[in-house]
């Protein structure tokens, strides 16, 4: 087995992506800033942003439980 440090991301995604032996599901892409003006309401406009799911998505992996 390779060390994380070794192996090229890319590639090892691609590889296992064209892997029928694994599960792929591809969802239709979905409009999220009109899914969020749609349920939710602001005070002041909110366009949702790459950077802000990012940023979002390590906060929760460093600390589950909040």
């Amino acid at each position: 087995m390779k060390r994380v440090t070794q192996l090229n991301h890319e590639e090892e995604f691609k590889r296992s992506w064209a892997d029928p032996g694994n599960t792929r599901i591809e969802l239709p892409p979905v409009d999220v800033n009109l899914v969020l003006a749609r349920y939710y309401r602001t005070n002041e406009p909110l366009r949702f942003t790459r950077t802000m799911l990012w940023d979002m998505e390590v906060k929760k992996a460093f600390r589950p439980d909040l």
